[in-house]
């Protein structure tokens, strides 16, 4: 299962006791690729989720919707992460303002069999 979020915290791990956690940075074009795939999108602020939308698609649209939801990752979890960086967005916004940048990766959070 693939999941947008805007964020990745420990609270999203299972309640295993130890993971190996693998997190690779993403040019926009292959996020662009592994955001067709996306099951789910758990950015639960709407602003975020649109202006995260509109870089990923160019404008276009598709994702699924988004959803204030908790993600709890297991071996068949991977997140596309949208790392946004700038100013407090402005409530209705749906482009980066001007010095923003939005950063994706991937995680992968594999639980280790003891």
């Amino acid at each position: 299962m693939f999941i947008l979020t805007n964020a990745f915290s420990l609270n999203m791990l299972d309640d295993a006791s130890e993971h190996n956690v693998k997190i690779k940075k993403l040019s926009l074009a292959s996020a662009r690729i592994v955001a067709v795939n996306l099951d789910k999108n758990a950015i639960g602020h709407q602003d975020t989720a649109a202006v995260v939308e509109n870089v990923l698609t160019n404008g276009e649209g598709g994702l699924p919707t988004a959803e204030r939801s908790t993600v709890v990752m297991d071996n068949d979890t991977e997140l596309l992460v949208a790392q946004y960086r700038g100013p407090r967005l402005e409530e209705g916004a749906v482009e980066l303002p001007e010095g923003a940048t939005i950063e994706f990766y991937t995680v992968y959070a594999e639980r280790v069999k003891a």
